[in-house]
């Protein structure tokens, strides 16, 4: 009896509804729709995004220290004292070799005003002795023209006998030709005087004085030859009526000449000697010009020694963490004293292989962990990723005889908390390349490529059983560990070891049930 019921009970085991495999329940995976992320797991550093290196043009000795490294510090705030000591010296130095050079600049001064007054007085007095002896020369012309006029006039009273009229026309003639060649040869003295007036001054007008020469030289020109031929008519009437008093007439003539030349001679040494005032008193304003420059420049390179003194304090140009110290007291300031950093923007920096650089974008979001801050999450985002590989170490690869493969620096911008984070520590990161707020993820295992297709085998539910069904997906998301699919619906349940059960397509299993149901 007890044999019937045991093959009774077994039949029935074998013929009733749903009757198969039965499949441990980690061994499916029920869809339900979540967050699916696929992610490039890195390892970075720390930095700020923003620090200022501090250094001096000072090259005195570092007296004073008074931060170090992870130093927190105020903008303004006194880092370093530099012994300017030698700075003063030089300051002092120079303060007396500008007494010095004063001194030696307004004797100068003082000698061009001396040579300026003296020339002055000796004009203002009549005492110059260029001047005076032009003036002698034009007295002694004078007076012997006046004496070959008075001559000539008491011989021609003597021998005009009738021919006044023609005479007296000719003397006027000769007489107006006279004045006008003795105002127009002061006039071209003078305008050749300006000339060269305006070649020692650069800066005035050059083509006005020319010109004005150029018309005083023309006009004097004219008169002499209206005065020679106005003289040669009189020469010839006064050779009909007697040749001594021709004679005397030519004797005039020379005497006219002579003090024409004398006159000439008067106003070229008047304007010379007004040119050696002017020469004179340009001395003395260069003097002083001279002595003005020379203090303004000792004054300046005295200020910037000052400046240098009171550059004396390193201080902080902002508030941050002192993240290099690189004075050392009792040595020369020399290159970067001190690296200030801002603790508050930091960035991490990563080189990723290359075959996860073609995975990030600029704008990438980043969550990220490190070893001081425990379980702490951060987050951020892609600031940059370079399109050129980091160089390789130094001696990188040579022992395996290999080429290290490139990698590709990746910034990233940390936001939101940064408490806690520490500049030059590492982190743990997770950059998220894609993801799906609610996608339905199966394990990687459960995947079936046939020949570049994919399927995933999906539990029917069957008379209280399941069947195994060869479902297509299309893959959105996929990552070492999961992927994203679609083709299914949430509540599927799919086996995670689709390999192992490629030949069950068709057949029924059941599912043990989860031992908290």
């Amino acid at each position: 009896m007890v044999l019937l019921l045991a093959l009774g009970a077994a039949a029935w085991g074998i013929l009733r509804p749903g009757a198969g495999p039965v499949l441990a329940a980690n061994e499916v995976t029920e869809l339900r729709p979540r967050e699916v992320v696929s992610t490039v797991p890195v390892t970075a550093t720390v930095e700020s995004r923003h620090s200022v290196a501090l250094s001096t043009h000072l090259s005195g000795a570092v007296e004073a220290l008074h931060v170090r490294v992870g130093d927190r510090v105020q903008e303004g705030q006194v880092l370093a004292e530099i012994d300017v000591s030698g700075v003063q010296k030089e300051i002092d130095t120079q303060l007396s070799q500008q007494l010095a050079t004063d001194a030696a600049n307004l004797s100068a001064v003082e000698n061009a005003q001396l040579q300026h007054q003296h020339l002055q007085d000796s004009v203002n007095q009549g005492l110059n002795p260029q001047i005076t002896a032009a003036e002698a020369a034009l007295r002694q012309a004078e007076s012997q023209y006046t004496e070959a006029e008075e001559a000539f006039a008491v011989k021609r009273a003597n021998v005009e006998q009738g021919a006044e009229a023609e005479l007296h026309s000719q003397a006027t003639a000769v007489d107006n030709a006279r004045r006008d060649v003795y105002s127009a040869a002061l006039d071209a003295a003078r305008a050749g005087m300006a000339t060269v007036n305006t070649a020692l001054a650069a800066d005035a007008d050059a083509v006005s004085p020319i010109l004005g020469e150029l018309q005083a030289d023309h006009r004097y020109d004219s008169a002499d030859k209206s005065l020679t031929t106005a003289q040669e008519s009189y020469d010839l009437t006064l050779r009909r009526l007697d040749q001594e008093l021709a004679n005397q007439q030519r004797a005039v003539a020379q005497a006219f000449a002579a003090r024409t030349e004398a006159a000439v001679a008067l106003e070229a040494t008047k304007l010379g000697v007004q040119q050696q005032l002017d020469t004179s008193a340009a001395a003395v304003d260069q003097a002083w010009r001279g002595m003005a420059a020379a203090q303004s420049a000792a004054g300046q390179s005295v200020s910037r020694l000052r400046v240098d003194i009171s550059a004396r304090e390193a201080r902080a140009p902002m508030a941050g963490v002192v993240t290099a110290v690189g004075a050392k007291q009792g040595t020369a300031a020399t290159g970067p004293l001190f690296t200030i950093a801002d603790p508050e923007r930091l960035i991490l920096r990563s080189n990723v292989k290359e075959i996860d650089a073609a995975k990030i974008s600029v704008g990438d979001e980043v969550t990220f962990t490190t070893p001081g801050t425990g379980t702490k999450r951060y987050t951020g985002r892609v600031l940059s990723v370079s399109p050129v590989a980091q160089a390789p170490a130094a001696g990188a690869g040579e022992s395996g005889g290999q080429s290290p493969r490139p990698e590709f620096p990746v910034e990233i911008e940390v936001t939101g908390d940064v408490e806690g984070l520490r500049i030059g520590g590492s982190a743990k990161v997770q950059i998220v390349t894609d993801k799906e707020t609610k996608g339905l993820a199966v394990p990687r295992e459960a995947l079936l490529d046939d020949n570049g297709s994919h399927h995933v085998l999906v539990l029917r539910p069957v008379d209280g059983g399941h069947e195994v069904t060869k479902v297509p997906v299309t893959i959105g998301i996929l990552t070492d560990l999961e992927a994203s699919v679609s083709g299914v619906e949430a509540g599927d349940l799919v086996l995670n070891q689709a390999a192992n059960h490629r030949d069950s397509v068709g057949q029924r299993v059941n599912v043990e049930k989860q031992a908290d149901q």
